[in-house]
């Protein structure tokens, strides 16, 4: 009967999975997980049990700030998308992309004017603060550094900046590309 029991809740809850209430899903795998954890549908519903938690996250991060979603709701059913996205940044084209050598994360930049002084939320899992310089201010601190960290040594380009702030590593990278194309069109 437990075998039973623990497959009708295996069952339901990839009915659920399917028609994507993930929390309702997720609740149902842990069911067979912790009340016929000797079952033989018991692996299978607490690897489901994962899979559920994991998309209803996802789910939770693809929102859309309300802002955002009150001036797409604004814009008429038949503008072509490449127009709403102009209005905001004019692409001017991609630098070449860095690879970061503590996190091997692949970075793709692209570069752009933004139509207006762009407002920044920044995430605190990600950054501390966003900084913001005129492309002068840049190109005058711009230095070569070699700095050692964690047994290594840093080679490259550093920006220390009038108010304190330095930077340096992936981002100094990108921006002496940006730099570099800037000084030979000028």
């Amino acid at each position: 009967m437990d075998d039973f029991l623990a497959q009708l809740e295996l069952g339901l809850g990839r009915l659920l999975f399917e028609h994507e209430d993930y929390a309702g899903a997720e609740h149902r795998f842990h069911s067979v997980c912790d009340g016929h954890p000797d079952a033989g549908a018991a692996p299978e519903a607490c690897y489901w049990a994962g899979v559920a938690a994991y998309k209803a996250k996802l789910r939770g991060l693809r929102g859309i700030p309300m802002a955002v979603q009150d001036i797409l709701e604004s814009i008429p059913a038949n503008t072509h998308p490449m127009d709403v996205l102009r209005t905001g940044v004019s692409l001017l084209g991609a630098l070449e992309p860095v690879h970061t050598f503590v996190s091997a994360i692949l970075i793709v930049p692209f570069v752009g004017v933004v139509s207006g002084t762009p407002m920044f939320t920044p995430s605190d899992a990600e950054i501390a603060e966003v900084l913001s310089y005129p492309l002068e201010e840049l190109m005058a601190a711009e230095t070569t550094v070699e700095w050692p960290r964690d047994g290594l040594v840093y080679r490259g380009f550093a920006y220390p900046m009038s108010d304190g702030n330095t930077i340096w590593g992936a981002t100094a990278t990108i921006v002496n590309e940006l730099m570099a194309i800037v000084r030979s069109r000028s």
